[in-house]
């Protein structure tokens, strides 16, 4: 579900890893998340932002555990104030 989310909205988003931490069956990444907001975000919690055509560059954590090869719990770390101010629609 996240990640339809920032597919409709930022088509064309890349991940750059930064660093991924294993620890039996829990890992972390540290990344960032670049893309053009080019369709409509649909954020949880907020009201629909239409696209701004604006270029997005955001750091952000993912820590999660693995058993039996399946993902069992995933946390996302990210500056949501961030992304609002790169697309022009929040402060910083």
């Amino acid at each position: 579900m996240v990640y339809s989310l920032w597919q409709d909205a930022f088509p064309d988003n890349q991940v750059r890893p930064i660093a991924i931490y294993t620890d039996g069956d829990a890992f972390s990444i540290r990344a960032v998340i670049e893309g053009t907001h080019t369709g409509t975000f649909n954020a949880p919690g907020q009201a629909p932002i239409e696209a701004t055509n604006r270029k997005i560059s955001v750091p952000f954590a993912n820590i999660a555990t693995v058993r039996n090869g399946k993902v069992k719990s995933l946390a996302i770390y990210l500056d949501r104030a961030e992304v609002m101010a790169q697309l022009g629609v929040g402060e910083s």
